[in-house]
């Protein structure tokens, strides 16, 4: 994508319209190829200009430190709570130094669905819950 066309998109997504990108993983600078950089820019552009920015991850060691590796720092966190992790909702938090906003379990139903591409026409009941609180801020 031209740095043009990059810079109108990134102006359009954030007026004050409510607009959600999932930017997909954000590689950390040191990580990313000569092939699709344009990508990665738009995605690191996206998160770091964004009001408010939510990070999806898991209670693991590994991936908190990728986490705060990270040039950018999201407001607020999804945490994928998997049976048998020993870290905690308040180590995330503190290691990331942003609020979890909601906990998702790792639940059968929701990975059917998601298999099964029916998320968007019928969301698991369990994940209704788990982020009814994250989309009341949105």
């Amino acid at each position: 994508m031209s740095s043009r066309r990059a810079d109108e998109l990134v102006g359009w997504l954030t007026t004050d319209a409510t607009v959600v990108v999932d930017a997909g993983t954000l590689r950390h600078p040191a990580e990313q190829s000569g092939s699709g950089s344009g990508d990665d820019e738009l995605r690191w552009r996206l998160a770091a200009e964004a009001d408010r920015s939510v990070l999806v991850t898991r209670a693991c060691y590994l991936a908190l430190r990728r986490t705060v590796s990270l040039p950018v720092r999201p407001s607020g966190v999804v945490l994928v709570a998997e049976a048998g992790r020993a870290l905690t909702r308040s180590d995330c938090e503190r290691a990331i130094g942003a609020p979890v906003l909601a906990t998702v379990a790792v639940d059968p139903e929701i990975a059917r669905a998601v298999d099964a591409g029916m998320l968007r026409t019928r969301v698991p009941k369990g994940a209704i819950r788990a982020l009814g609180r994250l989309s009341e801020g949105i």
